[in-house]
């Protein structure tokens, strides 16, 4: 009898002597799913090691690829209430165009950020000549920054163009017509953007090292008079008025 209990005993301290043993040996080999650090921005411990999420990088996926998140539908405004500066966030792609205005005082209701054309369609009159458009505001005041004036305003870009297409001369062979035709990659809605509009592609994008011009004046939708409109020089950034007949740059914009 006592060698049956002595017997049963040791088997007993044979099993657990067995355990511990595994036990240490899986600490030793690294197979537990437990991380000296926590992982950021949802990534994953596997084998003491972050699998970082698509967008993240780093050792705990604290790194972050902007342009990964915005190609997987996140949009810049998103983004930058997520903590991601302004600078870091104009020049980046965004619905095949490049981004140079995010609205981050909520200053509009039907738009958060403006992207431009990564193309450029040189030497185009503006068209609709001889043509008076009578909603097509006269702004001959000399350019501000911020715009304020009617016609000339960050926003005014889509209800000129609206405008000038909806003219007695229908947006006939000008510039406005083949932005509001701009297909890139089946993405439409484009408009020719107005001076203030213009003016932040050059201030955001061109004086921060996003060269998207080339250094020539582009075509904007605010008129300056009946035979006249404003365009500017994306890279030194000077505005001035342009006779519609004569030749100019043209670069797409859509909102988002």
């Amino acid at each position: 009898m006592k060698n049956s209990i002595c017997t049963g005993s040791t088997l007993i301290v044979l099993m657990l002597i067995i355990s511990l043993l595994s036990c240490s040996k899986e600490r030793e080999v690294g197979i537990t799913n437990e991380c000296e650090q926590v992982c950021l921005n949802g990534g994953n411990c596997v084998d003491n090691n972050c699998e970082c999420p698509d967008g993240f990088f780093g050792e705990l996926c604290e790194q972050m690829d902007i342009q990964e998140l915005l190609n997987n539908g996140e949009s810049p405004l998103e983004l930058y209430n997520n903590g991601v500066a302004l600078e870091e966030l104009y020049g980046k792609r965004f619905m095949e165009g490049i981004i140079f205005f995010v609205d981050i005082n909520n200053e509009f209701q039907n738009f958060n950020g403006l992207v431009a054309d990564e193309s450029s369609i040189p030497d185009k009159i503006w068209g609709c000549q001889n043509v008076f458009i009578t909603q097509l505001l006269h702004v001959m005041e000399d350019p501000a920054f911020p715009e304020v004036i009617q016609g000339a305003k960050v926003g005014d870009g889509y209800p000129n163009t609206t405008i000038i297409l909806n003219s007695p001369c229908n947006g006939l062979n000008s510039v406005a017509l083949l932005c509001s035709e701009r297909n890139v990659n089946g993405v439409t809605g484009w408009f020719l953007p107005s001076r203030g509009e213009l003016d932040l592609i050059h201030r955001n994008l061109e004086l921060n090292g996003h060269q998207v011009s080339g250094g020539e004046y582009f075509w904007s939708s605010t008129g300056y008079d009946d035979g006249n409109v404003w365009v500017q020089n994306l890279t030194t950034g000077v505005q001035s008025p342009l006779g519609k007949t004569q030749l100019a740059n043209l670069k797409a914009i859509k909102s988002f």
